[in-house]
């Protein structure tokens, strides 16, 4: 972690700490993703769920073609544990899938469209699938899968389950929720498999940078195999929120960026680290409608930074960092105006039900550098989660 001075304002205040020296967990730890859907689709059933363009889905509607899904899926031979694909591209049936595969007690493998055929089919071939959902549009370049199920349309209700395929409920907030891969960097991209504790972790451990809440609109942006989805995805839907897809075209011009934001109250980000200076370098105001908005991924230009909270005052800004490992996101910085010559922004300080360990780098027999960064970084952060997200090292 960089040693910058800036001024900035505390993230949190530290919980209490029990004898053991483990963070207390102050968030719903024992509970499973579809669970807490379900209580959010019964407490609010007519409220949006997500809208993409001129379709909207209710949370009760989500939750029925999820259901269905999910008969449909053990029907086909899925079986609780067992790793499905999703192959094709964020949508609202994509939402339908994510849901309904949990609901089945498997965990999903998305299988984005927008990926190289090759690296879909090492994907595929690395998490062992056998059986996949296809969502709308999608080609499927997936091939020797055993069963591939279809989504059914969401302007059709969605029927009863038939008689003997209600899907099985027993099951562990450790039980893998998702499989997410690497971005292969050093190498052949490797499966990482999340928890359920891990997503809920992410959503509702943080008690100071609040999530979501009924009646925001938080943005969908990232593609489905980014881990980074999980944020925005579950962020909304956990939490009574309406998820706003966003097309690829509305992403790469600040202008229709700020005019989804506009007619669809957008009020929450969950933005790549290229989009938020792509925006900062061209239309900083564009941002101003959000109430929140983070950046990650990569490197956080200080320069940039400073342009969006001189346009946004009203526009919590932050910078999120964190491995895949370790369920996206291990520490945040909320910032405040960096001075003019700082040259990194901030990593900031632990994220809800996590601890970072900082471990100087050292000199290894041969001469070799062992932990230390060779990106202007004094040593590395080590992630660990105590929600049971996995540890992992960056």
């Amino acid at each position: 972690m960089t040693d910058v001075y800036a001024p900035i304002r505390p993230l949190f205040q530290p919980a209490a700490q029990p004898a053991s020296g483990t963070p207390a967990s102050g968030y719903p730890r024992n509970s499973r993703i579809q669970e807490l859907f379900e209580a959010q689709a019964a407490a609010r059933p007519h409220a949006p769920a997500a809208r993409h363009g001129e379709r909207t889905v209710t949370y009760a509607q989500l939750d029925a073609h999820a259901d269905a899904l999910a008969a449909r899926l053990t029907a086909s031979g899925a079986r609780p544990g067992d790793l499905i694909g999703v192959c094709g591209s964020r949508s609202l049936e994509a939402l339908v899938a994510l849901v309904g595969i949990l609901k089945a007690g498997c965990a999903y493998v998305p299988l984005d469209e927008d990926l190289p055929p090759a690296r879909l089919r090492a994907m595929a071939e690395d998490a062992g699938l056998r059986i996949a959902v296809t969502l709308p549009g999608s080609t499927r370049r997936v091939r020797g899968l055993r069963a591939s199920v279809e989504v059914g349309a969401l302007d059709r209700p969605a029927g009863s389950p038939p008689p003997g395929t209600a899907p099985p409920r027993p099951g562990s907030a450790t039980d893998c929720a998702y499989v997410a891969f690497t971005s292969g960097t050093t190498g052949r991209p490797k499966p990482v498999a999340i928890s359920h504790r891990g997503v809920v972790r992410l959503v509702l451990s943080d008690a100071e940078l609040s999530p979501p809440v009924p009646g925001d609109g938080v943005l969908h942006a990232y593609g489905l195999s980014s881990d980074a989805s999980t944020i925005e995805i579950w962020g909304a839907l956990l939490t009574g929120a309406c998820l706003v897809i966003a097309d690829r075209e509305e992403l790469l011009s600040p202008a229709a960026l700020e005019r989804l934001i506009d007619e669809h109250g957008v009020t929450v980000a969950y933005l790549t680290t290229s989009v938020f200076h792509l925006v900062a370098r061209t239309r900083p105001e564009a941002l101003a409608r959000l109430r929140f908005v983070s950046a990650g991924g990569e490197a956080m230009d200080p320069r940039l930074a400073n342009a969006v909270l001189a346009a946004c005052p009203g526009t919590t800004v932050v910078n999120f960092y964190g491995p895949t490992e370790n369920a996206v996101v291990s520490t945040a910085q909320v910032l405040a105006p960096l001075p003019d010559d700082a040259a990194h922004v901030p990593l900031g300080r632990p994220f809800g039900a996590s601890t970072c360990h900082v471990v100087r780098g050292v000199v290894g027999k041969g001469g070799e550098h062992l932990g230390g960064g060779d990106d202007g970084v004094l040593g590395r952060a080590v992630e660990v989660d105590h929600g049971g997200a996995g540890a992992g090292r960056e």
